[in-house]
């Protein structure tokens, strides 16, 4: 057989090529249409009648012409139903994200890149709190979150298709429990502190440098930075408090931080952007006016998250909820996985919170015994570390990763120095605050009426670092510092304390009529832009606070008059 020729090498050849180029071609559309398919099918609903178990009765739901849903039911139940089945219909992958980051279990997707972060979560016992406190709910309560489970379970056993994430990365669904909604609401709570804590700069300072140098690098709130409860700064060396563009330059100095730890694993694995998954915001502003500084003569409330645009999709969810029953009648924002409305208005009063900074953790250097790694020493001597085992599943790995957490008497150890038989323990005030009651105020959100019940409500949610801005329908405007203030021994600084001294442990938390507040101000006006609240009170409010912002709030309110929704 001859062999054949250059010209029908090139001829066979060029057929190969077509078939290549048209089984890729093929291959292309086969993977966009199924992609397609797969994509409409996820689609939830929106118009028509969706025939679910679970309701006590039928539910009608509407949207704006901003694409908002509201939610119209006879009683609250099937009102929380139905919250659950909008959350997992519209961002069901969000919410098996934000459940895997309070339970410590995002390594089960992403690899070893997350690992660190799983570890640090499992120390702070979210899940753990969350099972113990669902022995502790009131029926309401329970019944509540049940409705919002039940409703999320309905979407995932009746969707046509889940999300498109789920598919490529592999996620097996599982159901919502109860105490999937608590663990996350702990969790809310410890990530609002991490917004601006710096504790943990200040321990690698002491650690690296020593105290005396650390203690260099404390910053007091500025002289010439207004509060939220008196805004008149104090006078600087010239007779004046500085412009807000002095004051911008000088801004830098309550942020310094060349170390701040974010979990880089986390952020680079989900996240497009480096300051990612564990820091939505680092600012938020809010403020409020009377009556007298509107045009219409009613108060008005303006709220300012900071939440990054560029992130799809967004932190919050907006919808409302009206009830026959229950009378309830509220628009807001909830956080998919919680049923509550963390800001909003409901027929009666409006309000919104931002990040309060106030320091709420606690680094206690703890010394090891050095005969026995078994103990660290307290007050009345040598004292066992009590510890929790745990494993950490991690994706690609066949073995799991053991975990094991020590405990002193402040909380988790979470640095170790074992070579110089010490350790850092990490006390935060979260831990000292029932999770059933912080869920039950949460839900009474909904229901404010006056100031006086909104001020009980917001200092019962745990120890959540919120300061919070109130509106009502008669006219009230007010001012709430919620989170939780530790009493702290005098002279205590913002540096590890000693673990085996008794004399540096908190005294407690100060009272509800010892915490800064305020209602109706004669300027008629009140703002909080992370800003310290107030300098008056009798004890120092030690905390991280912002101070360039409320300078131009103050500017800009001073000069209110007349103002509309359009001003705000």
């Amino acid at each position: 057989m001859s062999e054949p020729s250059r010209s029908q090498i090139k001829t066979r050849l060029k057929s190969l090529v077509r078939i290549l180029l048209l089984a890729a071609v093929a291959g292309a559309i086969a993977f966009f249409v199924l992609g397609y398919v797969v994509l409409h099918r996820s689609l939830p609903p929106r118009d028509g009648t969706v025939t679910v178990d679970g309701l006590g009765h039928p539910v009608k739901i509407t949207f704006d012409a901003m694409g908002m849903p509201n939610i119209w039911a006879e009683d609250e139940f099937d009102g929380y139903f139905a919250v659950g089945y909008l959350h997992a219909s519209d961002r069901l992958f969000q919410m098996e994200l934000t459940r895997r980051l309070a339970q410590g279990r995002l390594s089960e997707l992403v690899g070893d890149i997350a690992l660190n972060h799983d570890i640090s979560q499992r120390r702070m016992q979210h899940e753990r709190r969350a099972e113990a406190a669902i022995h502790l709910l009131n029926e309401a309560d329970r019944r509540r979150l049940q409705a919002y489970v039940d409703g999320i379970n309905s979407y995932i056993s009746t969707a046509r298709a889940m999300p498109f994430e789920f598919y490529i990365m592999q996620i097996k669904v599982e159901p919502w429990t109860i105490r999937d909604v608590v663990a996350l609401l702990i969790f809310q709570t410890w990530y609002a502190d991490a917004l601006l804590n710096r504790d943990d700069f200040f321990v690698e300072l002491t650690r690296k440098f020593g105290r005396r140098r650390a203690r260099t690098l404390l910053f007091d709130y500025p002289y010439w930075a207004p509060t939220t409860i008196d805004p008149i700064p104090l006078l600087g060396d010239n007779g004046s408090a500085p412009t807000t563009h002095e004051a911008s330059i000088l801004s830098w100095l309550p942020d310094l931080n060349p170390i701040r730890k974010i979990r880089e694993g986390v952020d680079r694995s989900l996240f497009q952007y480096a300051s990612g998954a564990m820091r939505l915001s680092e600012a938020s502003n809010a403020w409020v006016l009377s009556g007298h500084k509107t045009h219409s003569g009613k108060a008005m409330l303006a709220s300012d998250p900071h939440l990054d645009v560029s992130r799809l999709p967004q932190f919050w969810y907006c919808l409302g909820m009206h009830t026959r029953k229950d009378s309830i009648n509220v628009f807001g924002i909830t956080a998919p996985g919680m049923p509550m409305f963390a800001m909003g208005h409901n027929a009666r009063a409006a309000w919104a919170f931002t990040a309060a900074g106030v320091d709420l953790t606690e680094y206690y250097e703890e010394k090891i015994n050095p005969e026995d790694s078994t103990q660290y020493l307290a007050p009345e001597g040598w004292r066992p570390f009590e510890t929790a085992v745990d494993t950490v599943r991690i994706a690609g790995v066949d073995t799991l990763v053991p975990v094991t957490t020590r405990f002193t008497r402040h909380g988790p150890v979470v640095i170790a120095d074992d070579s110089l038989n010490r350790c850092y323990s990490l006390r935060w005030a979260g831990i000292d605050f029932d999770p059933a009651a912080m869920v039950a105020h949460s839900f009474a959100l909904a229901h404010v009426r006056d100031f006086s019940a909104f001020r009980n409500i917001v200092t019962n949610l745990g120890a959540l670092n919120a300061n919070w801005m109130y509106a009502d329908q008669y006219g009230t405007i007010g001012y709430q510092l919620g989170t939780p203030i530790p009493i702290r021994p005098e002279g205590a600084e913002n540096l590890p304390q000693p673990g085996w001294v008794d004399s540096m442990e908190w005294q407690g938390y100060q009272p509800l009529n010892m915490t800064p507040n305020y209602a109706n101000p004669g300027r008629g006006w009140l703002t909080n832009d992370n800003n310290k609240p107030e300098r008056r009170s009798s004890y120092d409010l030690a905390g991280n606070y912002a101070a360039d912002r409320i300078l131009r709030a103050t500017d800009l309110l001073r000069g209110v008059s007349e103002a509309t929704p359009g001003d705000m």
